[in-house]
């Protein structure tokens, strides 16, 4: 995901905190879970840590083990990695959000079998 469509994504979760109090954790991760910084209001910058090859298994593994009890997962993604196994015990809503249409019409069958999935 370019640094262009990262900008843009932050742009669209800063606008969140228009809406009232709101605290999101912002985990960034390739094939391991990087960094989780908690966010309390809009950021005018995010530093990005990582790059590379994806796993979405991390960030599952990383919720199902923590005593956070999210709300939901957003999930900025390219679609290029395969999709996470989720466990049995996993009631976290995810929503797949592809950078371009062409990603969302590539992996959407997917993605829904495990949350929702829209496009940029």
């Amino acid at each position: 995901v370019t640094d262009e469509v990262l900008t843009n994504f932050f742009g669209t979760v800063n606008k969140l905190f228009r809406y009232g109090q709101v605290q999101i954790d912002v985990c960034q991760f390739d094939i391991q879970v990087n960094e989780i910084v908690p966010i309390q209001r809009a950021q005018r910058e995010i530093k990005v840590k990582g790059r590379g090859g994806t796993s979405f298994q991390c960030i599952i593994d990383r919720v199902t083990e923590s005593k956070t009890d999210y709300d939901g997962l957003i999930i900025l993604t390219d679609g290029q990695a395969p999709p996470p196994v989720l466990p049995k015990n996993f009631h976290t809503p995810i929503l797949w959000a592809c950078h371009n249409r062409q990603s969302y019409d590539q992996n959407k069958a997917w993605m829904r079998e495990s949350g929702r999935c829209c496009h940029l």
